[in-house]
């Protein structure tokens, strides 16, 4: 009873941290059900390897008297590696197998590791116990790798293109409890720019990606801050990666026309060109009325 205690106390701190921070972790998939069982030797081996997140904690559980074994891309390259305690937790780096082996040296508790690889930390906490599942083997993966292994699918025509269904895709992503299999095949970025048009504020939201479809989508929304309706079409809103212009196959919007306080979302669409959602993103707004006003007063003093 007292180790089921311990084990109830520990797992009650996991769950409060992941909820305080908002981050879950992809390797937090472990349920234990009650009465809680102890530890067995039966390997707990992933199916897919976890994408790892430097926003995101990632949980592992190892036991006393195994080890747990981490592995990572061939091509990932080891900076540093900082355990919290290393009273509690034995870390060796299989520098030939890019892999980590972690050793608990006591019973119960939890600490926190740092790795660092290319450059980029990632932040694990370990939790040790006696009774429950086990992580005896997690393979990983970084973004940079998952991408390098990417295989993009063919131009399409955009009379092909269901834009219906990859906007459901977006704006489901990351918000339903049972994810769609094509949103573990989606890659994204918050991309977080505004740009200020007329009386408008324009919002590029974020990117998504969906390498099978070669296909990229750009979120959009536009708020009239003004006092007079306002006309957009999301079609004159040029897109760059960086300085390189790339045209949309198809985009849509809920009403090009705003009135004072309204807002609305606009989604492009470009495919086939073998973009990534971690690309440079940025839009080209048309001319807004000052732009004009400007350049007609220039054209009349050269008169």
């Amino acid at each position: 009873m007292k180790a089921l205690s311990l084990f109830t106390v520990l797992l009650g701190c996991a769950l409060l941290s992941s909820t305080a921070f908002a981050q879950r972790g992809a390797s937090f998939t472990d349920r234990v059900p009650g009465p809680a069982e102890p530890i067995t030797g039966a390997v707990k081996a992933k199916a897919l390897p976890v994408m790892l997140d430097k926003e995101l904690v990632q949980n592992v559980y190892a036991a006393p008297g195994y080890v747990t074994y981490l592995e990572f891309p061939k091509n990932a390259i080891f900076k540093r590696v900082d355990v919290g305690s290393e009273v509690m937790l034995d870390v060796k780096v299989d520098n030939e197998n890019k892999a980590l082996v972690l050793a608990p040296l006591v019973l119960q508790g939890h600490t926190n590791m740092t790795v660092v690889i290319d450059d980029v930390p990632y932040v694990f906490e370990v939790y040790i116990r006696t009774q429950g599942e086990l992580n005896q083997r997690i393979t990983y993966t970084t973004k940079k790798s998952a991408e390098e292994a990417l295989r993009f699918g063919p131009p399409l025509k955009p009379s092909v293109m269901d834009t219906e269904k990859y906007i459901k895709l977006v704006e489901t992503y990351g918000r339903v409890q049972q994810p769609l299999p094509e949103h573990e095949r989606m890659l994204y970025k918050d991309v977080g720019k505004v740009y200020t048009w007329n009386n408008s504020l324009v919002y590029l939201s974020d990117a998504f990606a969906l390498p099978n479809d070669n296909l990229i989508v750009l979120r959009l929304a536009r708020r009239n801050v003004g006092t007079k309706g306002e006309y957009l079409n999301i079609k004159q809103v040029g897109v760059y990666v960086a300085n390189t212009p790339f045209p949309s196959t198809q985009a849509t919007q809920l009403n090009p026309l705003l009135y004072p306080g309204q807002m609305e979302k606009m989604y492009i669409f470009i495919q086939g060109y073998n973009l990534l959602a971690d690309n440079d993103w940025s839009v080209m707004l048309p001319p807004s009325s000052q732009d004009i006003a400007v350049t007609q007063g220039n054209n009349n003093v050269q008169r």
